[in-house]
């Protein structure tokens, strides 16, 4: 009789197989290589990659331990609250953050979430709070209308969140990625990743100090979460 865990992972593979012959088509060959020589191997860690820590969360097969997703949705759901108009920016593939976020909205009824990527392979909402963007964010985006701006390893967007974060004087939190994205200037391109995250914050810095919009504190994940890369957030005074 085969056990728990084999039956679990069984029916955790099924779903996968589900859900990659409705969307496998629009991701790369590589990606796809990933997930499927992955899917198992990271299915229990909190630290799975963000490729698969979305498609956990979509077809139901999160572990138990705490994901990353949900050790910032308690976060940002302590420091603000989840009940306002929030802007989620680099959402991903699939808007499993968001999705999570609209869930608890609806429940409260109260609060809406906008998602901007445009890589985005599901652009119909499950949730009638839900907004998706298929498209790019700049720092020119009109934010006025939400209250947080929010990003989980939103790489090269990073800056752009920060910026009209700052000029339309909102509340953010970046959960920045470990990669360097000095892309817009070749001299800067072969630096180090660390040496780009040291920018962000001296950016970010001086943008909130410029536009009177809080001061910021630099934050990270419990150990458990194996990252060991800054959150950045304002705390207005």
């Amino acid at each position: 009789m085969r056990d728990r865990k084999g039956e679990y992972e069984a029916q955790a593979l099924k779903k996968l197989k589900q859900f990659m012959k409705k969307h496998g088509h629009l991701y790369s060959e590589n990606a796809r290589e990933f997930i499927y020589d992955n899917f198992i191997k990271q299915l229990y860690d909190p630290t799975a990659a963000d490729i698969l820590m979305q498609i956990y969360a979509t077809i139901g097969c999160e572990t138990k331990k705490g994901t990353f997703y949900n050790a910032h949705l308690e976060r940002i759901n302590k420091m603000y609250g989840l009940d306002g108009n929030i802007l989620e920016i680099a959402g991903g593939k699939i808007p499993a953050f968001a999705n999570k976020v609209a869930t608890i909205q609806q429940q409260t009824k109260k609060g809406t979430i906008t998602v901007y990527d445009p890589d985005l392979i599901i652009t119909k909402p499950d949730f009638k709070n839900l907004t998706l963007c298929k498209e790019d964010f700049s720092s020119q985006h009109d934010i006025k209308s939400f209250d947080l701006v929010i990003g989980l390893l939103p790489c090269e967007a990073t800056e752009a969140i920060i910026t009209a974060a700052c000029n339309a004087q909102k509340n953010f939190y970046v959960a920045m990625c470990g990669c360097s994205h000095f892309s817009y200037d070749p001299f800067f391109s072969s630096y180090p990743a660390y040496m780009y995250r040291e920018y962000v914050i001296e950016l970010t810095e001086r943008m909130l100090k410029n536009t009177d919009n809080g001061e910021l504190v630099i934050d990270y994940l419990p150990d458990e979460y194996d990252v060991e890369y800054p959150i950045l957030y304002n705390r207005k005074k």
